[in-house]
């Protein structure tokens, strides 16, 4: 009987399969093939080997011992915590159950005691977040109040205003201006904490116009100051400009100055603010007005184009226009056309200067040209229905 063949030698791994580790301490002890053929040289990298093995093995029962301790020890507490959980859902299934000790107080407890208890904790989340919408609005409406008072100060010439004498002109209407900026954003924030009360509690109604009427009197003193401030600052810049009949003698309007158009660059800086503080001051006007219109379920007209700082412009040209209507009584095809001659004169300058702040203030969808169209036609029609139409209807009856 042949004795079986040798079993085949291992194969060895391919050195790109072997780790850079592996790699570096083959090329460390075998460096050429003559180290591997003697035997001998192998001895001490033997040894050493068996060494670190030695030294390793009692490292690895160590490691292993600790690790087997520590996984008993979890088995057991989560053994102890399943069963506390199994006590813990035999003693509920007890109580909850039809003859179980305890049943009908803990009916009591789901039926009536757990609704009061959220029912109160609601009342105390409503009560905590009223008196911090209210806090929050008496720190805004504090801060608007401190801001009107200045402006209104530097007008009056109050003690507050006993400071602002000794600085320069320009340096007052700079501080004036911006504490002016600083009220209406004040009564920005306001109108969007009151915007927000009115959608998410609108039980609060004494809340809401306990802070309107604050507003309400703060607006009703500061809005005649800028009315005010503005229209000096129109008379300053030579508006409105006088309307001169022609050389020959007739009654036609010559060409008209712009003083808009003309003003200097100190002037003009100063018109720029006057005018963004009143479309800003109007802006704020209308959102407190759709806001109590919607609270009141009347729907706002969108469609007026009205701006109060074009109005600002035609109501004095306007007054002037009316002076040279009067005596056209007999010829009213005159009337239309000083209108349509001022209104055209005035549209380039108006458009060129007056769009760029309307932009700047944010205001949407205004055009300086249509509200300046629209103020000329309204004064127009005014005058005419007031001065004529009335006339004629009762000289008819």
């Amino acid at each position: 009987m042949e004795p079986p063949p040798p079993s085949p030698l291992p194969c060895l791994p391919n050195v790109t399969e072997l780790a850079p580790q592996h790699v570096g301490f083959l090329d460390q002890h075998f460096r050429t093939k003559h180290d591997l053929s003697h035997e001998s040289a192998n001895l001490p990298l033997f040894s050493s080997l068996s060494q670190r093995c030695s030294e390793l093995e009692p490292l690895l029962h160590s490691h292993l011992a600790k690790r087997t301790v520590s996984w008993i020890s979890r088995s057991f507490k989560a053994k102890s915590s399943l069963q506390q959980l199994s006590l813990a859902l035999r003693n509920l299934s007890l109580r909850t159950s039809l003859y179980g000790i305890g049943s009908k107080r803990f009916r009591w407890v789901l039926s009536e005691e757990i609704p009061r208890l959220a029912n109160e904790m609601n009342r105390i989340e409503s009560l905590r977040c009223y008196l911090e919408t209210a806090v929050q609005l008496e720190a805004l409406v504090g801060d608007l109040e401190d801001a009107a008072l200045f402006v209104l100060a530097c007008h009056t010439g109050n003690m507050f205003s006993l400071k602002l004498s000794i600085s320069p002109i320009s340096e007052d209407t700079a501080r004036k201006h911006d504490k002016l900026l600083q009220a209406i954003k004040a009564m920005n924030d306001v109108e969007e904490v009151l915007v927000g009360v009115l959608k998410l509690h609108p039980q609060w109604h004494c809340l809401l116009k306990s802070v309107d009427i604050r507003v309400d009197k703060i607006i009703g003193a500061l809005r005649p100051q800028v009315f005010a401030d503005h229209r000096a600052l129109l008379v300053s810049l030579g508006w409105p400009p006088k309307l001169l009949p022609s050389k020959n003698g007739s009654e036609h309007i010559t060409g008209i100055p712009n003083p808009l158009v003309l003003m200097r660059e100190d002037k003009g800086r100063s018109y720029s603010h006057s005018f963004i503080a009143l479309c800003a001051l109007q802006h704020l006007q209308n959102r407190r007005e759709e806001r109590q219109l919607n609270n009141n379920l009347i729907k706002r007209d969108t469609q007026n184009i009205q701006l109060w700082a074009i109005d600002e412009l035609v109501s004095p040209i306007a007054s002037r226009m009316e002076y040279h209507f009067t005596k056209w009584s007999e010829q009213p095809e005159y009337m239309f056309a000083l209108a349509y001659k001022v209104t055209r004169d005035f549209i380039t300058g108006i458009d060129d200067v007056l769009q760029p702040l309307i932009d700047k203030a944010r205001l949407k969808s205004c055009s300086a040209k249509e509200a300046w169209v629209a103020a000329m036609i309204q004064k127009l029609s005014g005058f005419l229905e007031k001065k004529f139409f009335l006339c004629s209807l009762k000289d008819t009856k």
